[in-house]
């Protein structure tokens, strides 16, 4: 039985594969158990990231392809409130608003440490593609957030490559570059600073590897941003 007078913070990881404090790691198999757990976690990433919202929202987006919305909703919350603590998910409100207590994200965490012009400390919380492993039903909400995580890391990976290039530290250039890539594997601006950054450090194997990944990239891109 989870400790409901725990008041640390807990964070959800969605900076690359998804993952809770305390919980175990992200299941993979086919089981029953296995399905309503992801159904929890993606649950538990939604409140997380989108902070209080009404019971008829989440119904709208999030358990929109259920035949009960709402008696799906109470189970999951329940099975939630079950492993997170009931003071991390404390019944719904007068106002109908449901909301997760003492929970943040990793991704609040890059947020304000770029606000703050940390982004070296933002840019090492990226772990690979945002919202890795969420169940192959979540659409729409996760979509949008996806793609403004992407957009965020990238531009901040390929400016603080850029910035710290010119700077000749090698060291904090690679941070970008990597970050940028990690979310953009196709990125040919960030290719284009890991070419420079070879060549400045007289890398000849990572200039060839980084010329030979770039023109992979360049060809099986379509966005018409990178071409």
């Amino acid at each position: 039985m989870p400790n409901t007078t725990d008041c640390r913070v807990l964070e959800v990881s969605v900076l690359g594969p998804i993952s809770i404090d305390k919980l175990p790691p992200f299941p993979t198999d086919d089981s029953e158990v296995a399905r309503r757990r992801r159904i929890v976690i993606d649950f538990v990433v939604y409140l997380a990231l989108n902070g209080g919202q009404t019971t008829e929202t989440i119904d709208e987006e999030f358990f929109r392809n259920a035949r009960q919305p709402s008696q799906v909703r109470w189970n999951v919350a329940a099975m939630a409130r079950h492993w997170l603590g009931r003071d991390r998910l404390p019944r719904t409100t007068r106002d109908g608003v449901v909301r997760l207590a003492g929970v943040t994200t990793d991704w609040a965490r890059f947020g304000l440490y770029h606000q703050r012009g940390e982004d070296d400390l933002a840019l090492r919380l990226v772990r690979g593609q945002p919202l890795t492993g969420l169940s192959r039903h979540v659409s729409g909400w996760a979509d949008m957030w996806q793609a403004q995580m992407i957009a965020v890391i990238h531009q901040t990976g390929i400016s603080y490559g850029r910035e710290h290039l010119h700077r000749e530290n090698w060291t904090e250039a690679r941070i970008g570059i990597k970050a940028a890539l990690s979310v953009e594997p196709a990125s040919i601006p960030a290719y284009g600073l890991a070419d420079a950054l070879a060549r400045k450090t007289d890398d000849a194997v990572a200039l060839e590897r980084s010329r030979d990944a770039k023109e992979q990239a360049r060809g099986a891109l379509h966005d018409p941003r990178y071409v």
